[in-house]
């Protein structure tokens, strides 16, 4: 068992992994993006190549409502921050550990501070799997938080993020648990806009009837009935 030793029994097939196992071989494929002088903020503009940050990446969902921008001159000295399409970003500092798979049509983009890009090897791992696996995993998350350090800022270094174990189906089954996830999320959201009209009615419900109360129609056949006693 080794260094998993401690962790949940998995179902047979299964096994863990930690994220670096499961990245790419090739070169930077667990990249943090660039720190201090490298990338300022003086230097974002609104137009350029995307950089991407911690606003960006939201809970299973890359977010592009918020876009820094640097110069292409300024690209061509951090190309090796890239966020390639269907790479897993992370974010390892405040928010820590939120996570979102990058577009298949994203455009050229670079990943910046407290945001890590992993290339995965997907031979063996789906990138929405593990997108998955490290939101919502007790497991993971219980590593997560575990090793997040610092008080004021909470947050993980490389080296965590590298070792984090990862319970790992073969490559089918997680295809068939990240498309029973996504219909069970469809019908969460069905139900979510179901609940926001319902609440809407009874708002509107409500008002009608404090409505017909002060013009007297909530009464008016207990008045008609009682015409002699008023």
């Amino acid at each position: 068992m080794g260094e998993y030793e401690n962790l949940p029994k998995l179902p047979r097939g299964w096994g863990w992994a930690t994220v670096k196992q499961l990245a790419s071989t090739q070169p930077r494929s667990i990249q943090s993006g660039p720190f201090g002088s490298n990338l300022k903020h003086s230097e974002f503009q609104d137009v350029g190549i995307l950089a991407i940050g911690i606003d960006n990446v939201l809970n299973g969902q890359f977010f592009k409502g918020k876009q820094n921008r640097i110069s292409h001159e300024k690209y061509v000295t951090l190309e090796k921050y890239t966020a390639r399409p269907l790479d897993v970003l992370i974010t390892v500092m405040a928010t820590v550990g939120r996570c979102c798979v990058v577009p298949e049509d994203i455009e050229t983009a670079i990943i910046t501070k407290h945001v890590y890009r992993i290339t995965v090897n997907q031979e063996i791992i789906y990138p929405y799997y593990l997108m998955f696996a490290l939101l919502g995993g007790q497991t993971v998350k219980d590593q997560i938080k575990g090793q997040t350090r610092g008080q004021t800022r909470p947050g993980i270094n490389g080296t965590i993020l590298k070792n984090i174990s990862i319970p790992i189906p073969p490559l089918t089954e997680q295809h068939r648990i990240v498309n029973k996830i996504e219909e069970l999320f469809t019908q969460l959201d069905a139900g979510v806009d179901l609940l926001k009209k319902l609440k809407l009615k009874l708002k509107r419900y409500r008002q009608a009837v404090l409505k017909a109360a002060v013009e007297g129609k909530l009464t008016q056949d207990w008045r008609a009935a009682h015409q002699d006693e008023l």
